[in-house]
C-alpha cells in the first residue's frame, strides 16, 4: 500500500476515534483534541466548506450548552488555523496522489514501449517502432522526435500545430547543444510546461522525448523518463553495432572468396546504401589526375552517376581535401560547403560523405555517399562505412600483391619469348599500373660501359632520349646525393615546390633543352625514383612521374615500389644475363662486330623504326679486294689480324647510332 492510502486510512481511524470521544462527554484536553480531530477530517473530506461547517457546528453546541468564554474563543481561533492548514495538507495529498498514479502510468507505457523496442530483429527495426512507441499518449503532450535529418520531425504522438514549432525549436537547442530542456512557454491555453530529454546512441542525439502540458514534470516523473531514455539509446547502440558486425561479416566473405575488386566495392555499395537509407554511392580510383568511379550504386541521376563515371577532375572539390589529408569527410550540408562544386549541387546533393580507402595521405580508392536531403551523419554511421572500408582496404591489398605476383610471372615468362626491349617497355608500363598515381615511367639500364641509358618510356618522346645517357654519378645526384636510401634500393620521392622544382634538379644531370623538349621535365610536379638492385648492385633506374598531384606518391606509392624493387631487379638481371647469351650468340668471335644473325634482328628493326618515324635509312656492304692472298701469302694468323684491324677501322668511324656487322666470311 501506498504512503498517501496510508495517510488515509490514518486519518479516518483518528477522526473516528475523536467522534467518539466527543459522544462519551469528554472535557477539557480531551473535547479540544477531539474536536480539532474531528474538524480536520471534516475539512480533508469536505475540503474549507466542511471543516467551518464542522466547526461552526461544534461552537454553537458548546456556546449552547454553556456559555462562551475566553478559552472558547482561542479555541474557535485554533480551529480556523487547523481548518486552513488541513486544506493545504489535504491538497499536497491529493496533488501528491495524482502525481503517483501518472508517474505509474508512465512507467508502465515507458516498460511497454522499450520491450517493443528491445524485441526488434534490428537497429533499422527498432527505430522503425518510434512512430506508435507512446501509443496514445501524444494528446497528454508526450512526443518522440526523430533526428536523424536536418529538421526535427514529430513521429509519436500529436502535438497541437500551433504549439509544435514552439516545441520543435527546444528540440533543435536539444540537439546542438546535447542536453536536457526545461521550459514554460506562454501559448492560447496559458502557460505550458516543457520538458525535452535526448535519446543518446554513441555521443549523438538520435531522438528527443518531449511533454508539454500544463504543469511541470514532476522529480519521479523526469527521473523516470531519464531511465527511459538511457535505456533506449543503449539499445539502440547495441543494436547497431550487431547490424555493423553483420554487415562487415557480409562484406568479408566476398573477400573471403576472392572476388574482384569491382565486385567487392559494389558489394559494399549494396550494403551501406540501403542500411543508411540514402541517395546513392560509388567507389572512385584516382588515374592520371581524376577520381572516376568504378563502381556506382543506388538512384543516383544519370548525369551524376555518368559525371562519376568520366571522373572529377584535379583539385575540384571536397573529395580532393579527402585525398590530400587522408581524412574522411561527413558534410550535413553540402550545398553550403566552402568546397562544394555546383555541378553536383545542381544534381540536388543534399549531404555528402567521402571515405578514404586506403590509410594515410593520398588514398587512391575512395568511398563516396550521396543523399539528397540535408542530414546529419551519425557516429554509428561513419563507423559503419570505415569498417567497411578497412575491409574493402585488405580486399585490395591482396588482391594489388596477387596482381603485382601475377604480373612478375607473365614477365618472367614473356622473358625467354620476346625481345629485351620489349620486355623493358613491358615492364615501365606493368610499373607505372601497379604504382598509384603514376602518370608517365621511363627504366634507364645500366650498360656495359657503367653508363645508364633510356631502355623504355612510356609518355616521353623515346627517340628523343636516345641520344643521352647518364653516369653512375649523375643518377646519385637525381636520387640525392648523400642520401642513405640509395645503396638500399628505397624509393625517393621528389616534389616541386616554390623553392625548388623537378626541372632544376634533372638539369644538374643531363642537357635541360633535351629533357625539356623530350622528357616533359617542365610539366612533371611529383617524382617517384627507385633505384634496382641485385646483389648490391645498381642495375637499373625506374623513374615514376606525376603531371598533375604533387601529392601523388604517398605512403600506398612508396610501399607498391619498394614491394616491386625486389622483382624488377631479378626480372633485370635476367635479362642481363640472357643479354649476354645473346650477345654471344650474335657476335662474330674473331672481330667482336655483329654477326649474321645480329644483322637480320637490327635490320628489322631498323626498317621498322624507319617506316615508323617516316625517315631514311641506309645501309653499306662492304668487301675487301684480295683477302685471299693474304692468307695465302702470309698465313690464317695474318689474315686474322687483318681482319680485326679493318673491324676497328670501321667501328672508330662509324657514327651515334650505326652499326656494324661481319656478315660474311671476310
Amino acid at each position: 500500500m501506498s504512503g498517501v492510502r496510508w495517510a488515509w486510512v490514518g486519518l479516518v481511524v483518528a477522526g473516528v476515534a475523536s467522534f467518539i470521544l466527543l459522544l462519551t462527554g469528554a472535557t477539557g484536553t480531551y473535547y479540544a483534541l477531539s474536536l480539532l480531530i474531528v474538524v480536520a477530517c471534516a475539512t480533508v473530506v469536505g475540503g474549507i466548506v466542511g471543516g467551518a461547517s464542522a466547526a461552526l457546528l461544534a461552537v454553537v453546541s458548546m456556546v449552547a450548552a454553556r456559555g462562551v468564554g475566553v478559552a472558547d474563543v482561542y479555541l474557535a481561533a485554533l480551529l480556523a488555523v487547523v481548518i486552513g492548514l488541513t486544506e493545504r495538507v489535504a491538497v499536497g495529498i491529493r496533488r501528491s496522489g495524482a502525481r503517483a498514479d501518472r508517474s505509474l502510468a508512465l512507467l508502465s507505457v515507458l516498460i511497454s514501449a522499450l520491450h517493443r523496442v528491445a524485441e526488434a530483429p534490428g537497429a533499422r527495426d527498432a527505430e522503425a517502432t518510434l512512430p506508435g512507441l507512446l501509443g496514445d499518449r501524444g494528446a497528454e503532450g508526450l512526443l518522440v522526435w526523430r533526428t536523424t535529418y536536418g529538421e526535427p520531425e514529430a513521429v509519436a504522438g500529436a502535438a497541437d500545430s500551433d504549439e509544435a514549432e514552439l516545441v520543435a525549436d527546444a528540440v533543435r537547442r536539444v540537439v546542438r547543444e546535447k542536453v536536457e530542456l526545461l521550459q514554460t512557454l506562454r501559448t492560447r491555453r496559458g502557460r505550458q510546461h516543457l520538458t525535452a530529454v535526448p535519446v543518446f546512441e554513441r555521443g549523438d542525439v538520435v531522438a528527443v522525448f518531449t511533454s508539454f502540458r500544463g504543469e511541470p514534470m514532476a522529480a519521479a516523473e523526469r527521473a523516470v523518463v531519464r531511465e527511459f531514455t538511457a535505456t533506449l539509446g543503449h539499445v539502440l547502440t547495441t543494436l547497431h553495432e550487431e547490424r555493423s558486425g553483420e554487415l562487415v561479416l557480409q562484406l568479408a566473405q566476398y573477400h573471403g572468396e576472392g572476388s574482384e575488386t569491382a565486385v567487392m566495392s559494389r558489394a559494399l555499395l549494396d550494403l551501406v546504401l540501403p542500411e543508411l537509407r540514402i541517395w546513392g554511392g560509388a567507389v572512385m580510383r584516382y588515374s592520371a589526375g581524376r577520381f572516376q568511379a568504378e563502381a556506382v550504386s543506388g538512384d543516383l541521376p544519370d548525369g551524376l552517376a555518368e559525371r562519376l563515371r568520366r571522373g572529377l577532375v584535379y583539385d575540384e572539390g571536397v573529395i580532393w581535401e579527402a585525398y590530400r589529408t587522408g581524412e574522411a569527410k561527413f558534410i550535413d550540408r553540402y550545398a553550403s560547403h566552402d568546397l562544394a562544386s555546383s555541378e553536383l549541387a545542381a544534381y540536388g546533393v543534399g549531404a555528402l560523405a567521402l571515405v578514404p580507402v586506403e590509410e594515410g595521405r593520398t588514398s587512391h580508392v575512395m568511398i563516396g555517399l550521396f543523399d539528397r536531403r540535408e542530414r546529419a551523419w551519425r557516429v554509428s554511421e561513419r563507423a559503419l562505412v570505415r569498417d567497411l572500408a578497412a575491409v574493402l582496404r585488405a580486399s585490395l591489398a591482396q588482391r594489388e600483391s596477387e596482381v603485382r605476383l601475377a604480373v612478375v610471372a607473365r614477365l618472367q615468362r614473356e622473358l625467354l619469348a620476346r625481345p629485351i626491349a620489349e620486355m623493358y617497355e613491358r615492364l615501365a608500363e606493368a610499373a607505372m599500373r601497379l604504382v598509384p598515381g603514376s602518370e608517365a615511367a621511363s627504366l634507364l639500364v645500366r650498360g656495359p660501359d657503367g653508363l645508364f641509358r633510356y631502355a623504355a618510356v612510356v609518355g616521353y618522346d623515346e627517340k628523343g632520349l636516345a641520344v643521352i645517357s647518364f653516369t653512375l654519378e649523375a643518377m646519385e645526384t637525381w636520387y640525392g646525393l648523400g642520401d642513405p636510401g640509395w645503396p638500399r634500393g628505397r624509393p625517393r620521392v621528389l616534389v616541386s615546390d616554390w623553392d625548388r622544382k623537378v626541372s632544376d634538379v634533372s638539369s644538374l644531370t643531363a642537357p635541360s633543352e633535351v629533357l625539356r623538349r623530350a622528357g616533359r621535365v617542365d610539366e612533371i610536379v611529383a617524382n617517384l625514383c627507385l633505384p634496382v638492385l641485385y646483389r648490391g648492385q645498381v642495375l637499373a633506374i625506374l623513374n615514376l612521374d606525376a603531371m598533375h598531384d604533387r601529392d601523388a606518391f604517398g605512403g600506398a606509392a612508396v610501399e607498391a615500389a619498394a614491394g616491386l624493387a625486389p622483382f624488377v631487379g631479378f626480372l633485370l638481371h635476367e635479362a642481363e644475363v640472357r643479354s649476354r647469351l645473346a650477345e654471344a650468340a650474335r657476335t662474330d668471335e674473331l672481330t667482336q662486330l655483329g654477326n649474321r644473325r645480329a644483322f637480320n634482328e637490327q635490320a628489322e628493326q631498323a626498317i621498322a623504326r624507319a617506316v615508323r618515324y617516316g625517315e631514311p635509312l641506309a645501309l653499306l656492304i662492304l668487301d675487301l679486294s684480295g683477302f685471299k692472298r693474304v692468307n695465302d701469302r702470309l698465313g690464317h694468323a695474318a689474315g686474322d689480324d687483318a681482319l680485326r684491324a679493318v673491324a676497328d677501322a670501321l667501328r672508330s668511324s662509324a657514327r651515334v647510332g650505326d652499326s656494324v656487322f661481319r656478315w660474311g666470311g671476310d
